[in-house]
């Protein structure tokens, strides 16, 4: 069952009992979905969110780099709630000042509001999400895409002059977010890939090869809650 959060800010819960290992895992995660939506704001607990949201797509393994369902929250009656106190809230999660809610007000405002119906708590160790960000809100998690690439493939030709292509490795990963938060895979045409630019992976058509050319790497894009875009790419 899909639990809303009501209300228009959040409190966030790390719970009891916890290992602090788990209890780790949940700050970064919650950390990460504040920072991401906010742009990556300078400051050391974003800084951290930021190298673990990259982390977790550097092989090996590939993991999803916002785990949602490792960021346990409730929501309680705080309509209302002054920018300020919301940013008291972001600095608890993480233990340390986040400067989110230093800019207007009205950026706080838009983060928190942009959260407020995320979901209401998680065990930390099922995989998926079961959140309704299917809203224009929640662009910025949808935004999130993951590119797993392993191509290798080039036209040979032989003494007499026959050509065939060479294809050793032909992997073409997509990872998206869907309308519940949860991350998934697909296989992919290499033209989604050579198709963003930033991504420095290209093909040509060379006789028998339709898509010569040679990448392996991981690459992670998304866009704030401002549409800003960012990207990064790790080549192995």
């Amino acid at each position: 069952m899909r639990k809303l959060l009501t209300t228009a800010a959040l409190v966030v819960t790390l719970g009891t009992g916890l290992a602090p290992a788990r209890a780790e895992a949940y700050a970064v995660d919650c950390a990460i979905l504040l920072c991401l939506a906010g742009g990556w704001p300078t400051s050391a607990p974003c800084a951290h969110a930021k190298a673990e949201f990259i982390r977790r797509i550097t092989p090996w393994p590939i993991e999803p780099p916002l785990q949602i369902w490792r960021c346990p929250m409730s929501a309680a009656s705080l309509e209302g709630t002054p920018a300020s106190r919301f940013a008291a809230k972001v600095e608890e999660l993480s233990g340390h000042p986040v400067p989110l809610a230093a800019a207007a007000d009205g950026r706080a405002r838009a983060l928190r509001d942009a959260l407020m119906r995320v979901p209401a708590s998680y065990d930390g160790a099922t995989p998926g999400a079961d959140a309704d960000v299917s809203g224009p809100a929640f662009d910025f998690i949808r935004s999130i895409v993951v590119y797993d690439i392993d191509w290798y493939e080039y036209d040979h030709e032989n003494h007499e002059g026959d050509h065939t292509c060479r294809r050793f490795r032909q992997r073409v990963r997509v990872g998206t977010y869907d309308d519940a938060g949860a991350f998934r895979w697909r296989d992919a045409h290499v033209t989604q890939a050579t198709s963003r630019p930033w991504l420095g992976f290209t093909t040509r058509r060379k006789d028998a090869c339709s898509y010569e050319g040679r990448f392996r790497g991981v690459a992670v894009e998304w866009r704030d809650h401002e549409g800003t875009h960012g990207h990064e790419v790790v080549r192995y």
